[in-house]
Parts: C-alpha cells; sequence; structure tokens
C-alpha cells in the first residue's frame, strides 16, 4: 500500500475517530439492548404483567430505528420508569376506606394520621380544600363567622401520611380551580419546594378515590 504524502487533515482525523467510536458504541448499546429483551420480558411476566410494563420493552426499537430510535429510548429511559414506578406503587397503596380512623385533639399524629377535607357551598362546590386534624379543623371553620356558613366534608379522617396529604391538598386546589377559584390563600405546596414531586406522587394514587368521595357523598 502506498504511503499517503499529502497534508495532515488533524479535524478529518478527529472526525473519522469520533464516527468510529460513535460506530462502536451503539453497535454494542444495540446487542446489549437485544439481548436483555428476553430476560426484561421474563422478569415483567413473572411478577405479574401490567400494561405498562410495556413501556420497559421500548428499548428493542432502536436497533430497527436508527437515530430516531435512539431519540425515543432517551425519552423512555428518562420518563418510562418513572411512570412504571407510579404504577407500580398504585397498586401497592392500601385505600382511604379500608385505613383506620387516626386519632385527633392530642391523639393527633401529624406524620402518619394526617386527615384531608374541603369545605362546600349550599350547591355542593368545593371552595376550600384542608388538611391536619380533620374534625378539629372542620370545628374551628365552624366557629368562624365566615367559613362557617359552609359545610364540611372530611374526606381523609386522619388516616394519611404527611406525604399523601400534602400532596392530595395541593392536587385537590388544582383540580378545582385554583387559588383564585377559592378560598385558599396560597397553595399546598409551593412551586419552589423542593420536595413538592414527592409529594405529589404520593398523592396522586388516592386522587381518583378522593374525587369519588367528595362527590358521592
Amino acid at each position: 500500500m502506498a504511503n499517503y504524502a499529502g497534508p495532515w487533515d488533524v479535524d478529518q482525523q478527529h472526525a473519522n475517530s469520533a464516527r468510529a467510536e460513535s460506530i462502536l458504541v451503539s453497535g454494542v448499546e444495540t446487542a446489549v439492548g437485544l439481548a436483555w429483551e428476553p430476560a426484561d420480558w421474563g422478569i415483567a411476566l413473572s411478577d405479574g404483567f401490567q400494561w405498562y410494563d410495556s413501556i420497559g420493552m421500548l428499548p428493542v426499537i432502536p436497533a430497527a430505528a436508527g437515530r430516531w430510535g435512539d431519540d425515543l429510548f432517551s425519552f423512555a429511559a428518562r420518563y418510562g420508569d418513572e411512570a412504571s414506578m407510579l404504577f407500580r406503587h398504585m397498586d401497592d397503596v392500601t385505600p382511604i376506606v379500608n385505613r383506620a380512623v387516626g386519632g385527633t385533639g392530642e391523639a393527633y399524629n401529624r406524620l402518619n394520621g394526617q386527615g384531608l377535607y374541603v369545605l362546600l357551598d349550599e350547591a355542593g362546590n368545593v371552595t376550600y380544600v384542608g388538611r391536619g386534624d380533620a374534625p378539629s379543623r372542620l370545628a374551628a371553620h365552624a366557629r368562624d363567622v365566615v367559613n362557617g356558613q359552609y359545610r364540611g366534608r372530611i374526606i381523609a379522617n386522619n388516616n394519611l401520611s404527611y406525604e399523601e396529604a400534602r400532596g392530595l391538598e395541593q392536587l385537590l386546589i388544582d383540580c378545582f380551580g385554583g387559588t383564585d377559584n377559592l378560598r385558599n390563600n396560597y397553595n399546598g405546596i409551593a412551586l419552589n419546594n423542593a420536595r413538592r414531586d414527592e409529594y405529589l406522587q404520593a398523592g396522586l394514587p388516592l386522587l381518583e378515590e378522593v374525587l369519588r368521595g367528595i362527590g358521592g357523598q
């Protein structure tokens, strides 16, 4: 083979090296991804396959879809696990209706015995969302000149964790039009609260049951 005697293009050499490395890495990732798929299916099936487990099967797509597939894989890897964890968590959460009533007054447990309640107008519309020692809080509202005109309803009778109550309070505020539409002067969770996502994720699995409770009693 004849030796190349022309000028040495350093930039082109770097580009060629980067491209070769990219091809090598992509090939290895694809091979690993394809090899993992049968194991991924086996784990899902042995654990009781749910529809959301299909999110975990998306990594097979990049093997045949090129760069678009890589982008889809990145999206699934970033958000798919969070969604899957949330739905799995929903299966593990005990419904409020199946929980024992918590203590009130001196027996109130702020960490593991939070309550959730709403105030309703004559038409049954939610006007206020609150949490804490629900029976005590409603008694205090009843003595208030303004809030006393509204009917209180306990949604969770001091049987929520602190995290669940924080999340549900904010979720309900959002569901019923926010602070502009309610008597709540401020949100239950500030936007810059470092634990905001944690609280919301804790409350979300119970939201449907809570909304049924508000509309069904």
